[in-house]
């Protein structure tokens, strides 16, 4: 959250189809070069790993390949509320065992070092969110105590972040060396953690939602004791925002002496479009560009809490939208056209107002029969396994060709948004969505900027927001969901201007990335 990566722009195209130029009502986009707002983390673009995701599925084979190109900031694991059941050691009390819960340990789960061995290969940071339910599980005289799960996530620290020489920072068991048996013997140096995956809702094993004190109370706790194996460690808090019960909630977490000045980052979840909530149940497609607004809303609530409850400066605490998507529970707009381009909107969003860090629930999860919130395919009986649905193209496309540093970039159109970076190489990187059924036709100055090469283009679009079959620069894959593989699809080339001037045909329902040499 808290690194800076330069970035260099990938090497030019200087041939392929034409980048289409006009057609469409005009609209004047403008971006200036010279005026950075923000270095951009890499952890902005981020995603969630499950432990589930090892059910039909080998980390290291297309999985891996399909995440490589997006190169993920940030990765998430063990997943959702799972995180308030998973013992990472395997070691599952009576209670758990009834429950069930023992099963995120089988064979087909991902464990503990295939998880942060993939962060290692993807260059991807590793957030690990420990198990708070723990502390209510209530079965035997030694369950049931705070000091059981704070135990297991100080022993986790040390399994994932001790050397292998001798040191065994809590005595007993030498984590490092039992890491060094299941084949890693160097630290991995795990940096991000949390307490907790929503412990604020009735749906959590371990909530706590009459009184974020409590909450309060026991982070300091679990903070203490993993910050005593590993004092390099970041460790976060569950905060909740976007409406006055959530907020009164968080507040009751600050409130809690020594808390505020513990606090390394807050992890907030935002699903925008609550299915069954009577404002947001039938939402049209169209609609869901609306839901982009609450992003702001929650930055400034998240403001608002630090300024009023912490003495810390603006900026010590860092802001992480650990799980969002468009809608929950699942529904059939999650794999639609709309989905990618309402996402798109909304990473620019969270750009824009100062987000440190964000991941998308979920990268592989799986089809429910009406929807997908992964942006892999993952049994549904209509396409192929890891088959990449529209939210992907989205990733890969700010991978690939938006820049280190955002830039402040208008458009005249409210329903053309533009999104505009630099590399540190010099190139720029621009996104723009056209929300309407109509083409536009982009007139785009870029001030402070002189054009040296051409402009490579790549436009995501389909029949209508509705369609769950997708296209990247006109070309599919023949399914009913999703498109094809990026890198099978040619290049749209173009060419600006000496003054920075160039002329792009925004499609119907569209999201055009362009990279300005």
């Amino acid at each position: 959250m808290e690194d800076f990566t330069p970035r260099r722009a990938p090497a030019a195209v200087t041939v392929g189809p034409a980048l289409p130029s006009s057609g469409g009502a005009p609209v004047l986009v403008q971006v200036e070069a010279s005026r950075v707002t923000r270095l951009l983390p890499p952890a902005l673009f981020g995603n969630n790993l499950a432990l589930w995701t090892g059910d039909n599925d080998t980390l290291s084979g297309t999985l891996e390949d399909r995440l490589q190109p997006l190169r993920p900031g940030v990765l998430r694991f063990p997943g959702g509320n799972a995180s308030n059941t998973y013992h990472w050691d395997g070691n599952y009390p009576p209670y758990a065992v009834s429950q069930g819960w023992d099963n995120q340990s089988n064979p087909w789960a991902v464990n503990t070092v295939e998880f942060l061995s993939l962060c290692e290969r993807l260059g991807a940071e590793a957030l690990l969110t420990v198990n708070h339910g723990y502390h209510e599980y209530d079965t035997t005289a030694t369950d049931g105590q705070l000091s059981k799960a704070v135990a297991l996530a100080a022993d986790w620290v040390e399994y994932c972040n001790a050397p292998l020489d001798g040191s065994n920072p809590r005595g007993g068991i030498d984590w490092a060396a039992e890491r060094a048996a299941d084949g890693h013997a160097e630290p991995f140096g795990v940096k991000y953690w949390e307490i907790g995956n929503e412990v604020h809702g009735p749906w959590t094993v371990g909530n706590e939602v009459a009184d974020g004190a409590v909450y309060g109370a026991q982070y300091n706790v679990f903070h203490d004791a993993m910050k005593a194996v590993d004092p390099s460690i970041h460790i976060g808090i569950d905060g909740y925002v976007g409406d006055p019960a959530k907020v009164a909630w968080t507040t009751e977490v600050f409130s809690n002496p020594g808390t505020g000045r513990r606090i390394d980052f807050i992890d907030t979840h935002d699903y925008f479009h609550w299915l069954g909530h009577s404002l947001q149940n039938d939402l049209a497609e169209e609609e869901l560009f609306g839901l982009v607004d609450q992003i702001a809303q929650n930055k400034a609530d998240l403001d608002s809490l630090v300024a009023n409850c912490t003495r810390r400066r603006p900026g010590e605490i860092k802001y992480y939208m650990g799980e969002f998507n468009i809608t929950h529970p699942v529904s059939y707009h999650a794999t639609q056209l709309a989905s990618a381009l309402v996402v798109a909107e909304m990473l620019g969003a969270m750009i824009d107002t100062g987000y440190d860090a964000a991941s998308l629930w979920l990268g592989f999860h799986a089809w429910s029969g009406t929807g997908d919130t992964g942006f892999l395919a993952r049994n549904n009986p209509a396409v192929p396994d890891h088959t990449p649905y529209a939210n992907y193209f989205v990733y890969w496309l700010f991978a690939r060709n938006f820049g280190d540093r955002a830039l402040v970039a208008s458009s005249l159109d409210p329903e053309v948004v533009v999104h505009a970076s630099r590399f540190a190489s010099g190139e720029l990187g621009l996104m723009l969505v056209n929300e309407t059924a109509a083409p536009r036709t982009a007139t785009i100055r870029l001030n402070g900027f002189s054009p040296s090469g051409p402009v490579n283009g790549w436009v995501l679009g389909g029949s209508g927001l509705a369609a769950t079959a997708v296209t990247l620069n006109g070309v599919g894959n023949g399914l009913l969901y999703g498109g094809p593989l990026p890198d099978t699809v040619p290049t749209l080339v173009g060419t600006a201007d000496p003054q920075g001037v160039l002329s792009v045909r925004l499609e119907p329902h569209s999201l055009t990335s362009l990279l300005v040499f």
